[in-house]
C-alpha cells in the first residue's frame, strides 16, 4: 500500500446519484468575440479548483512494469488548498487516507495501522514538484500572467499555453469550444523528467465541465495511471477533518 502511495504522490495524485453521462453537448467557448484577449481570465474561471468539490467516487488504476492494481478513490477539497483523499479496495474497504492542507501531508495506512507524516516541501525536494499544481491532474488550468511564457491564439479550434510553475515547465492545449485543457505535459527542470496528462470524456453541467476520463504516463517510463470519475459534486457544503488513526506506528512518509 505504501508503494502505491508514493506512485501517486509522485505522479501529482490526484483527485448525482448515479453515474455522470454527457447529457449536454454544447459549450459556450473562448472562441466567441467577447472572450477574446481575456482566454486566461476565461479557462481558470471553469476550474475545480474555485471553489469546494467531492469527488464521491473514482476509479483508479495504477501500472508499472512489475504489476497493475485497481482501487477505489474518493476526493474531498476545501479551498484553498485542503485535500482529504480515501483509497480504498475495490470491494469497499478503506486502505489508506491521505491528507494535504498548505503545509503538512499524513497518510492513514490502515491495513497495516501505520502513519505517515511529512511536509509539502517534502514532496518538492523529493520529486522535484510542487503542491499549488496538484489540480492540474482534473484538468484545471493554473496559471497566473507572470508564469506564463509562451502563448498563441485560437487556431483549428486549440490554444497553446506555455508557462513555468515552481521550476515546472507545463505545457497547456486549451480545446477553445469547451475553454478547457484536453491535455498538459509538465516538465521538471532539475532532471527533465516529462509527465503527460490526456483529459476525455468530458461532463458539461450548467456550472461544472470536467473530464471524466484521465490518463497520466511518465514519459519514457511504463508508469501510469488511469482514472475515471463516477461520482462528484460541486459546488460542495462541508468542511474537512482528519482524524489520526489511534495507536498508529508514527513513521516519516519521505
Amino acid at each position: 500500500m505504501r508503494k502505491i502511495i508514493i506512485i501517486l504522490l509522485g505522479l501529482l495524485l490526484l483527485t448525482e446519484c448515479s453515474v455522470v453521462r454527457n447529457r449536454e453537448t454544447s459549450y459556450k467557448g473562448i472562441s466567441e468575440e467577447n472572450i477574446r484577449g481575456r482566454e486566461i481570465e476565461y479557462v481558470k474561471s471553469k476550474n475545480l479548483c474555485s471553489g469546494n468539490y467531492y469527488i464521491e467516487k473514482a476509479e483508479i488504476e495504477v501500472i508499472t512494469p512489475q504489476s497493475k492494481e485497481k482501487f477505489l478513490a474518493s476526493i474531498k477539497f476545501e479551498y484553498p488548498e485542503k485535500y482529504l483523499i480515501s483509497i480504498k479496495t475495490r470491494t469497499g474497504i478503506e486502505a489508506a487516507r491521505i491528507f494535504m492542507s498548505d503545509d503538512s501531508v499524513f497518510v492513514n495506512d490502515r491495513i497495516n495501522r501505520k502513519l505517515y507524516c511529512g511536509k509539502s516541501e517534502n514532496l518538492e525536494v523529493k520529486y522535484g514538484i510542487s503542491k499549488e499544481i496538484f489540480p492540474v491532474i482534473l484538468g484545471d488550468f493554473i496559471i497566473n500572467e507572470r508564469s506564463i511564457s509562451k502563448k498563441g491564439v485560437c487556431s483549428e479550434g486549440k490554444l497553446n499555453i506555455d508557462a513555468i510553475i515552481k521550476g515546472l515547465k507545463i505545457k497547456y492545449i486549451i480545446d477553445c469550444n469547451k475553454g478547457k485543457s484536453i491535455s498538459a505535459k509538465a516538465e521538471n527542470s532539475f532532471n527533465n523528467e516529462q509527465i503527460s496528462f490526456n483529459y476525455d470524456n468530458f461532463y458539461h453541467s450548467v456550472n461544472l465541465l470536467f473530464p471524466q476520463k484521465i490518463n497520466i504516463e511518465y514519459l519514457g517510463k511504463e508508469n501510469s495511471i488511469r482514472i475515471r470519475i463516477i461520482k462528484i459534486e460541486s459546488p460542495w457544503i462541508g468542511n474537512i477533518k482528519f482524524i489520526p488513526g489511534n495507536r498508529y506506528e508514527i513513521l516519516p512518509l519521505i
